[in-house]
């Protein structure tokens, strides 16, 4: 798909840096109003594996890892009850990543927000960590659950990573424009370890961070996330459509950006168990499904 915002267009000639980005604000701000449809209660189902087995394999991780997760949350304040919680309390494991115990420490500031400490300063930045822990802490989970029944191996599957750097300009941008967090997804058994740099040829999705839902920061979040995907489409000649994350606050909205439309999921609230399993549901979705279901035309 054409980026027409690429500063190669032909119409961009004659306009300082600073003007492009200027107009490329505004036409985004349009887009959200004309383009974008909330609350599509299927964005999610979207991810979901087709075929019976795998659905079946899905709905047996989802609900494993979103009690395992449960059972951390609630002990979080007991140290003794979160260790017994945990597969592993040392401090590292064989892959040399922290124990369950520190993985959910990192995501307190996230699943456990109030009203009250939405206004923490760089409360941003300390979310960055907080959902990145949380992703990398499912996909932990997720490759445990296919090694237990010798399918980390399998090429139909793939875990999902967040970059280790976030709030950077990834390789292939069009311009400056920093992203919040980048995911990318690779073999089961290729390791747990966050991929470094992010590079828009390799990204899956892209993830927006704002410290809470008032109504300018969510329309934001997707003017900014137009931007991003479409530096994803220039750079991936393959991709049918994209994945996106808007996390204003504890609230996420998974969002499809095709060539049309946005939808944008119902909130899905990561202070409550439900929310944490539906977001769980997400991800592991992500895992299992068909590559078409994430965006990739297989037949180029």
């Amino acid at each position: 798909q054409c980026n027409a915002s690429h500063p190669s267009n032909s119409s961009h000639y004659g306009f300082s840096s600073p003007q492009v980005t200027s107009a490329r604000k505004e036409e985004m701000m349009i887009q959200v109003k004309s383009r974008v449809l909330k609350n599509v209660e299927c964005v999610v189902e979207q991810a979901q594996p087709r075929d019976a087995p795998t659905k079946r394999l899905a709905e047996d991780i989802i609900r494993s890892i979103s009690k395992s997760i449960e059972e951390l949350v609630v002990a979080a304040g007991n140290s003794d009850a979160l260790d017994a919680a945990c597969h592993d309390t040392s401090a590292l494991d064989e892959n040399g990543l922290p124990s369950d115990r520190d993985m959910i420490g990192t995501t307190l500031p996230w699943i456990c927000l109030s009203t009250s400490s939405s206004t923490t300063k760089n409360l941003e930045s300390r979310l960055y960590s907080a959902i990145s822990g949380f992703i990398h802490l499912v996909a932990r989970m997720v490759y445990r659950e296919l090694s237990a029944i010798n399918r980390a191996d399998s090429e139909d599957f793939r875990i999902v990573l967040p970059y280790r750097k976030n709030d950077v300009t990834p390789d292939g941008a069009d311009d400056a424009t920093k992203i919040d967090i980048g995911l990318r997804s690779r073999r089961v058994d290729g390791g747990l370890a966050l991929p470094e740099e992010p590079n828009y040829w390799k990204m899956l999705a892209v993830i927006e961070v704002k410290r809470d839902a008032k109504r300018g920061n969510v329309e934001g979040a997707y003017a900014q996330l137009f931007g991003y995907t479409r530096n994803i489409y220039y750079n991936q000649p393959d991709r049918r459509f994209a994945w996106g994350l808007i996390c204003c606050g504890s609230t996420v909205n998974a969002c499809i950006f095709d060539k049309y439309k946005v939808y944008a999921s119902p909130d899905i609230e990561m202070t409550s168990a439900a929310g944490r399993m539906e977001f769980v549901r997400l991800l592991v979705g992500w895992f299992l499904c068909r590559k078409q279901q994430l965006g990739y035309d297989e037949t180029i």
